[in-house]
């Protein structure tokens, strides 16, 4: 029996084993559709302090898709970033609960900023030191991991025919804007965070970025099953507070579901130099605000949808490896200086210093990271690694207009955020040393592996 054919007879039989492998053609592909919350505790660490009070639960959801031999799983969480180990154990443990290979499990954070860190690389460095115990609960991130695989081991007893796909896109207006202001010096002058109080700054003008939130929906015959957004900003309006939140795109999803009945994925597009600080006023109920921008271009980029038929010739997932140079301050020694209190750098605090060296060792172990994308006929979901900067996004489209392109960002987010040659030339603070590992060289290699997927 052909490969194909046999993957498909098993996971049929999954069903209930209540129907033949002959219930739908051999080129059928199928869906599953998960879903788990990971919410932290109260007391419990996240990104920036302990958590104080739950506002929002977090959740991961994703799909399993099978349309070849092995499936592939897509993973969407609400957390701010899974670094180094962390990733890894993901990866290991969803594409066993799957009956998949690493290669094939995509999982991405939503990056809000009131939630919290994965790793296991880093905190065990932080034990050498201090007790990571203020900054990583690594028995919740393994239990919460555990808890996400078992929800994709039992998805696939209600896998779902995909017969169709539905592609559409609307602007979303009075949300995203550049945090870099740029000087007449071609310098970063000014930073336009999320939560900015200049009334200046937040009348500066909008900056790059990409207007257009995009939808793939997923059909059985004319069945939604899932729809996934797409749309690059930064997810935060503020944080540190200890409250634990999904931010306004949580929200906006909540209300998608509530509305059209059917489970609603959002993916962070390349949102590294993207932010709401223009049109963040500090009023207590902007996340409100900003949730009912981001619903109300869904709906429109529903409502516009283009549906084409599908079979398994329809998909197909393209990965590669790349190497992102690293930025001069990654040397070994001066880190290790740095954590134990020997030496004293200004630009690079102890955590950070704990971090740099965590993703020292992890590229000294394993040099490369992986951008994919997955192909649906003219759809291509683009994975990218890190806090991408939207030029990254705008690069692709523009390289590749005949294809309908969807970015997440924030797969792998232990070397933090990737500029551009031209970003590490213009300052700031996504370049400087408190926030990216990555030297100017990190462009080229981004786009070969951007062009490699997409090809």
């Amino acid at each position: 029996m052909p490969k194909s054919i046999f993957t498909l007879a098993f996971y049929f039989c999954m069903l209930g084993g209540g129907q033949a492998t002959n219930s739908f053609p051999n080129n059928t592909v199928l869906m599953s559709y998960f879903q788990v919350n990971v919410t932290p505790n109260v007391g419990d660490p996240l990104a920036f302090g302990p958590a104080r009070a739950i506002r929002d639960s977090l959740s991961a959801r994703g799909l399993v898709l099978i349309f070849d031999e092995k499936p592939v799983v897509k993973v969407a969480i609400d957390w701010i970033g899974i670094s180094n180990e962390g990733m890894d154990v993901f990866r290991k443990s969803l594409a066993k609960a799957a009956g998949t290979s690493e290669d094939r499990v995509l999982i991405h954070a939503l990056h809000q900023h009131n939630a919290v860190r994965c790793d296991f690389l880093t905190p065990r460095i932080l034990d050498r030191y201090e007790g990571s115990d203020l900054y990583y609960d690594t028995i919740f991130l393994h239990d919460a991991i555990d808890r996400v695989a078992q929800v994709v081991r039992e998805s696939l007893s209600e896998l779902q025919p995909v017969t169709s796909i539905g592609y559409g896109k609307a602007r979303v207006n009075h949300v995203a804007s550049n945090r870099r202001i740029i000087g007449s010096n071609g310098k970063v002058e000014k930073m336009r965070w999320s939560n900015t109080k200049s009334s200046l700054l937040r009348n500066e003008g909008e900056g790059l970025i990409d207007p257009w939130l995009k939808t793939v929906t997923l059909y059985k015959g004319e069945q939604p099953l899932v729809s996934m957004s797409y749309y690059a900003v930064h997810p935060v309006t503020e944080f540190g507070d200890g409250i634990v939140s999904s931010e306004f795109v949580g929200i906006a999803r909540k209300y998608q579901e509530m509305k059209r009945g059917y489970p609603h994925i959002y993916f962070t597009g390349a949102a590294g130099n993207i932010g709401v600080g223009k049109y963040n006023d500090n009023t207590r109920n902007i996340r409100y605000t900003f949730a009912a921008r981001i619903a109300s271009a869904i709906d429109k980029a529903l409502e516009s949808e283009i549906r084409k038929p599908v079979n398994k010739n329809s998909f197909n997932l393209e990965t590669t490896l790349v190497y992102l140079p690293l930025a001069n301050h990654l040397d070994k020694d001066s880190l290790e200086q740095i954590v134990s209190g020997g030496k004293y750098d200004p630009e690079l605090p102890y955590l950070r210093a704990i971090a740099c060296l965590a993703w020292w060792n992890r590229v000294h172990k394993d040099p490369y990271v992986r951008i994919s994308a997955l192909h649906i006929d003219d759809v291509r979901l683009l994975s990218l690694p890190g806090e991408p900067f939207v030029e990254y996004q705008l690069m692709a489209q523009d390289l590749f207009p005949q294809y309908r392109i969807c970015t997440a960002g924030y797969e792998e987010y232990g070397m933090g955020y990737i500029g551009t040659r031209k970003a590490y030339r213009e300052g700031g603070y996504e370049t400087s040393k408190m926030a990216s590992m990555l030297g100017p060289g990190a462009e080229d290699s981004m786009m070969r592996g951007i062009r490699e997927v997409l090809e």
